[in-house]
């Protein structure tokens, strides 16, 4: 499978409907970029939402998933939630590179098989969506060094669809799967926040093995300020190709 096929099997091309864009016009296409057509497929680990399913199935189609896990996980998880009839949206908007960061090898050619077991898996236009990100992104077991490819990256509102296009389509919850118990990461928060305000009610749950519970999200730090979004990229490398990544500068001498 080519990068093309693989972006077409995650982020198939959907027709808007009455109330707006598909889900899919969400999915990130960088790391798409990186996968190679010569590299051999690799076994799929399978996930399973255990804990999850029974809330899922019950709502049908009014809840929506954010998974915010390590990124092989949470690509594995979205296929699991494509089992279920979701619709799984990659989010990963950090590119890859030569003595990266944030290591990208596992999760690219997870979306590369992944995108086969998708090519194969019929799902419904209007399914709900599960929306994908990758827990490492700002990860502080990583060290910035001069020569090493900075592809850490940050999500924010725009990244998602809005509260009133969520609820139009019916969703009135959203279940946040994420690594440990307590309020979600920071810039996520600035995403469910705006949800929670509009009337929806966010749940997390600590992996997809445990059972959701309802959570208040509390407002994060510069929350709806202008200038949120300047002072949060502050240190991060745009990538030319789209998303974050590049290589940090050395100090010049002299």
């Amino acid at each position: 499978m080519n990068r093309t096929d693989a972006f077409a099997a995650w982020g198939p091309d959907l027709p808007d409907d009455e109330f707006g864009p598909a889900w899919t016009q969400w999915a990130k296409p960088v790391l798409f970029a990186s996968i190679s057509e010569a590299a051999p497929p690799i076994a799929l680990q399978e996930e399973h939402l255990s804990g999850l399913e029974s809330e899922i199935r019950s709502r049908d189609k009014s809840v929506a998933i954010v998974v915010d896990l390590p990124g092989p996980q949470a690509a594995r998880i979205g296929l699991a939630c494509a089992r279920m009839g979701l619709r799984p949206v990659p989010l990963f908007n950090g590119s890859s590179g030569p003595e990266e960061l944030i290591v990208t090898g596992e999760l690219i050619e997870t979306l590369r098989a992944g995108g086969i077991q998708l090519q194969s898996q019929p799902l419904s236009n209007n399914a709900a969506p599960a929306f994908l990100l990758d827990s490492r992104r700002m990860s502080q077991d990583v060290k910035p060094s001069p020569g090493k490819f900075d592809n850490r990256w940050l999500t924010f509102p725009q990244d998602f669809p809005s509260a009133n296009l969520l609820i139009a389509r019916g969703i009135s919850t959203v279940i946040v799967i994420q690594p440990k118990t307590g309020q979600p990461a920071e810039d996520l928060a600035h995403v469910l926040r705006r949800w929670q305000d509009a009337g929806m009610s966010i749940q997390t749950a600590v992996s997809e093995s445990t059972a959701a519970e309802p959570i208040e999200v509390k407002r994060p730090a510069r929350f709806r300020r202008l200038w949120y979004g300047v002072l949060a990229l502050m240190g991060l490398m745009s990538n030319s190709a789209g998303g974050f990544g590049g290589v940090i500068p050395h100090h010049s001498s002299g």
